[in-house]
């Protein structure tokens, strides 16, 4: 007797071993009123993020380190008439894929690639028939130039490399079987050593809920293991029995996987007069992997390291209930103003705050600062600073 396994639609997945940061907005200019973004995608220097706007697709460029007003991409990307969605850049940053009407079916894949003679994006390629269904095909990430995944009817991946004779695309695998597909999927994105995958993924129990997840790549078994919740999701709360509130999804993690930028309703002001509101572009940093050890840096554009600062580890460690932390602030001479805006703030190991011991600009100089974790319970804490340029986390323990 052959057996099928078929997902079912209610999960009840762990949280992740991973602890992330509470999200904050990426930048103000990603707030617009009642204006869906989805898609965030980022070139490797992280100066330009390409999005769907709802109607077509944008970038955003960094100049002198502050993010400009969107740019709507030519009408090779925007012909017009049906909006595309969906982008997603290449890993040179020279080829960005999305979705568009028609072709094999209903919603096709697409790319184009930069022309440097115009120093423009080109005439739109579809992606032809292998990777196109007579389905919707909505979103495609690249691994590589000859490896991609793509999302099709929003429900499972499916993974297509080109094959070595014939150079065509070829399916190697289809996850419909797999704990990632099943209920609908929002988009996908790789660490560089492909042992992680981060997704959005509809939770149908849950009043519609769509949550943040991950999966781990098992080494014995070679292939993707169990998905688990990140710790920064929120609640969903309905509208007109459409989710509005505590959706997060389409994930874009960095090729470190030490920061995400993601898309997000949570807090998001109803239209006076629809059940319309705003997505957001929101950052979270890690602040434990998922072998419980502490992310110390985050090597990025977004948020850079400056050598001069320092976090030092708190004294006493063990601590029963007060413990002293020592931070110091670099000189002006490094470029900054005289005062930089500084947050040291402590978590619980599921990534929640629990005291903000600094909120204030501070100035060149050193600094102590006591916390008292009367009102906590025994455990593992972590402190972290975070500036403008610069954040680091530190492990602390209190015994009682």
């Amino acid at each position: 007797m052959l057996l099928l396994y078929i997902p079912a639609l209610s999960q009840d997945w762990p949280t992740a071993p991973e602890v992330w940061s509470e999200p904050v907005l990426l930048d103000s200019v990603f707030n617009v009123p009642y204006k869906w973004l989805q898609s965030p995608s980022l070139t490797k220097n992280l100066d330009t993020v390409y999005l769907d706007m709802g109607e077509g697709i944008y970038c955003y460029i960094k100049l002198n380190g502050k993010w400009q007003d969107p740019v709507k991409l030519n009408s090779y990307i925007n012909p017009g008439g049906v909006a595309t969605r969906y982008p997603s850049i290449s890993k040179d940053g020279k080829r960005l894929y999305f979705s568009g009407w028609g072709g094999f079916g209903g919603w096709d894949l697409w790319y184009s690639d930069w022309d440097d003679s115009t120093n423009d994006w080109s005439i739109g390629i579809n992606m032809g028939p292998v990777i196109n269904s007579e389905s919707n095909d909505l979103y495609l990430y690249e691994v590589s130039k000859d490896t991609v995944y793509v999302t099709q009817s929003n429900r499972h991946p499916n993974l297509y490399i080109i094959d070595d004779f014939s150079g065509d695309w070829v399916k190697a695998d289809s996850f419909w079987y797999h704990p990632i597909g099943g209920a609908e999927m929002y988009g996908l994105s790789l660490t560089e050593n492909k042992k992680k995958m981060y997704f959005g993924k509809r939770r149908w129990e849950d009043e519609w809920a769509i949550d943040l997840c991950v999966t781990y790549w098992d080494t014995s078994e070679n292939y993707w293991g169990d998905v688990f919740y990140l710790n920064i999701n929120t609640k969903t709360i309905p509208w007109q029995n459409t989710t509005k509130r505590g959706g997060e999804f389409y994930p874009w993690i960095s090729r470190n996987g030490k920061f995400m930028v993601f898309c997000s309703n949570r807090n998001a002001p109803v239209h006076p007069d629809s059940a319309d509101n705003t997505t957001n572009l929101f950052i979270s940093y890690m602040l434990i992997d998922e072998n419980g050890d502490t992310v110390t840096t985050v090597d990025n554009n977004i948020s850079q390291i400056t050598n001069s600062f320092s976090l030092q580890q708190n004294y006493p460690n063990p601590f029963n209930p007060k413990t002293k932390i020592k931070l110091v602030i670099p000189n002006v001479e490094t470029g900054h103003a005289p005062s930089l805006q500084t947050k040291l703030t402590v978590f619980d190991m599921l990534g929640r705050e629990v005291a903000t011991l600094i909120n204030k600009p501070l100035s060149a100089g050193a600094y102590e600062v006591e916390f008292d974790g009367s009102n906590l319970s025994s455990g593992v804490y972590y402190y972290r600073i975070r500036t403008s340029d610069f954040i680091k986390t530190k492990k602390m323990i209190l015994l009682r």
